[in-house]
């Protein structure tokens, strides 16, 4: 028993797939999707319950729902990790370009879009899934008491969705930033509201015991978060590192004029323009934060207000806003 067990699982969750794509035949990289992808997310416990439970699970109950949504994931993750190696063989003499008459190997733009769409759509799956356990946790006990739950749940900003909407976030990008905003959250958020209101608050979101007054809070939060993470982000994005050094990311795909795709790094002046506008965001909703705090000092009694030294002076306006001079 396992994920993925047959080929009409495979087809559900991918239809460009055909008959001549076995799951023996890709068994590999769905190995690699549960090991790099999946297990991380819901924790080895909950994969192998929901493995198990395979033959026993009732059609529309939340276990099938959970189960259809790590299918998922598992198809697109594997059919990106198998989408460079697909149409190449390997045998004693060496490596080859599999075609025939009547097939040709896709040309590397397609085959750069067919992977970046599978990642795309693995990435969204997966959070997916991590929501809906999330939701209905008391349906889970074995994710409930997993660590991967703490660390599902250990943030003021948990999914894409959660991002303030102004900032254009998707599952993909969520999963390569996280460690970027738990880092925000240590350096800016802990600051301002202090060791006693942060741990609490951060236990409600695991208990999913926010008050209205709460939601309003982490409302304000992860506006602060979320510009100061995507401008942190940006100089890691932009460049790479591996053992041979560090490089400028750019994707480009070779070939005749009509099978080019080339995408490179904005400009540095451009990207630092963005930079400093979120910086400038993100101060500005922590002035707002700290400043919503010390009206609440009564809700929040851990809450010792701040008396931090601000750089700019700030005036607090009948309206709301904070005017940096």
């Amino acid at each position: 028993m396992a994920l993925i067990d047959n080929d009409i699982e495979l087809k559900k969750h991918n239809s460009s797939i055909t008959k001549q794509l076995s799951v023996p035949s890709i068994q590999s990289f769905l190995a690699d999707a549960e090991t790099k992808y999946i297990i991380p997310a819901v924790g080895r416990a909950q994969f192998n319950a929901t493995v198990a439970a395979k033959p026993t699970i009732v059609v529309g109950s939340n276990a099938e729902t959970l189960l259809l949504a790590l299918q998922k994931a598992s198809v697109n993750f594997a059919i990106a990790e198998y989408a460079n190696f697909g149409a190449v063989s390997i045998d004693d003499s060496g490596l080859f370009v599999r075609k025939s008459d009547s097939k040709a190997p896709a040309s590397d733009k397609k085959v750069m879009a067919l992977r970046e769409q599978s990642m795309s759509a693995g990435y969204d799956a997966i959070e997916l899934a991590v929501d809906f356990l999330e939701e209905h946790i008391s349906d889970f006990p074995v994710y409930a008491a997993s660590d991967e739950h703490i660390e599902n749940r250990s943030r003021f900003i948990n999914s894409s969705r959660e991002f303030p909407q102004k900032l254009p976030v998707n599952p993909t990008l969520f999963a390569s930033i996280k460690s970027i905003i738990s880092k925000v959250e240590d350096d800016y958020i802990v600051t301002v509201l202090g060791d006693d209101l942060d741990g609490q608050l951060r236990t409600k979101i695991r208990n999913k015991s926010l008050t209205e007054l709460d939601k309003e809070l982490l409302r304000m939060i992860r506006k602060a978060v979320g510009s100061i993470a995507i401008a942190e982000a940006i100089p890691y994005r932009l460049v790479s590192f591996d053992g041979t050094g560090s490089y400028v990311r750019s994707e480009t795909v070779g070939g005749i004029s009509g099978n080019v795709e080339n995408r490179s790094p904005a400009e540095i002046q451009r990207m630092q323009v963005t930079m400093n506008k979120l910086v400038t965001d993100g101060e500005s909703d922590l002035e707002r934060l700290r400043l919503w705090l010390n009206k609440h000092t009564t809700e929040y009694n851990t809450y010792t207000p701040s008396t931090m030294a601000v750089l700019n002076q700030v005036n607090e306006s009948t309206d709301g806003a904070v005017y940096f001079l």
